[in-house]
């Protein structure tokens, strides 16, 4: 089975997480087909990224980079084939040949040469590709450098998309500690105003307690009872508004 073979749609999901189709061509990826072009010693390179009906040349360096159809198109090919793609002369070649860039209609490539991209999960996104006008066959060492380069290409894009992603979630972080922060000034406020709201009828129930228990309690049994039961739910009901007065002064 090829390495390749991803259905269209992994393929446009991922490119579209990378969010290179629509915007103008990043610096550093012009900055690799550059490179790239150099390496090949060849006038034309591009990074083409490939969806289910369509080519995108999101970044070049020779001509300007367009849309175009996918469908017979040279990435197309190394899509397909899930491996590099060279060739020496694409006049002589019948999978070429009638390509429009080949013909005369879009340009008069006669050498190519695409590496695949492929996702560090397996998918396949597209090719970095080389041109030249003349056939020309390309070095051992220019195929490796192409392939290498192919590896920085995926590398800058995934590199972009985590930065991307962590910066995301650290402003989720900020959101939630703001709401967390607010969320604790919320409970101390209200934690204080049930304190101070208890503490005086607690008070006035205290004193009242010790009023009845002035008056002669301890000569009826029934009533020393209730006021013991009473004192006891009052020092309870205070520990409470003391528990709840610490998480005013302590807050988070």
């Amino acid at each position: 089975m090829s390495l390749l073979a991803d259905s269209d749609g992994d393929r446009i999901a991922r490119i579209g997480r990378y969010q290179v189709l629509d915007r103008p061509p990043r610096a550093d990826l012009v900055a690799l087909v550059e490179i790239a072009a150099l390496a090949a010693d060849v006038p034309m390179a591009a990074i083409t990224l490939v969806t289910d009906t369509e080519q995108h040349q999101v970044a070049a360096v020779g001509f300007d980079g367009s849309v175009c159809a996918r469908a017979g198109s040279m990435c197309d090919v190394v899509l397909a084939g899930g491996e590099p793609v060279v060739v020496a002369d694409a006049v002589a070649d019948p999978r070429f040949r009638d390509d429009p860039s080949v013909a005369g209609a879009l340009g008069a490539v006669r050498s190519y040469a695409g590496h695949p991209l492929v996702t560090p999960d397996g998918t396949a996104i597209g090719a970095l590709c080389v041109f030249d006008t003349r056939a020309r066959e390309l070095t051992s060492g220019q195929a490796r450098a192409l392939a290498g380069l192919a590896d920085r290409v995926v590398d800058l894009l995934e590199l972009e998309l985590r930065t991307r992603e962590l910066t995301a979630t650290v402003e989720d972080l900020r959101r939630a500690q703001a709401e967390l922060e607010r969320s604790n000034a919320a409970l101390a406020a209200f934690a204080g105003q049930v304190s101070h709201d208890l503490r005086n009828p607690l008070t006035a129930l205290t004193m009242a307690l010790s009023m009845l228990d002035e008056e002669g309690a301890d000569e009826d049994a029934g009533r020393r009872f209730l006021l013991d039961r009473a004192r006891n739910g009052t020092r309870r009901m205070q520990l409470l508004i003391d528990d709840l007065l610490t998480v005013a002064r302590v807050g988070d």
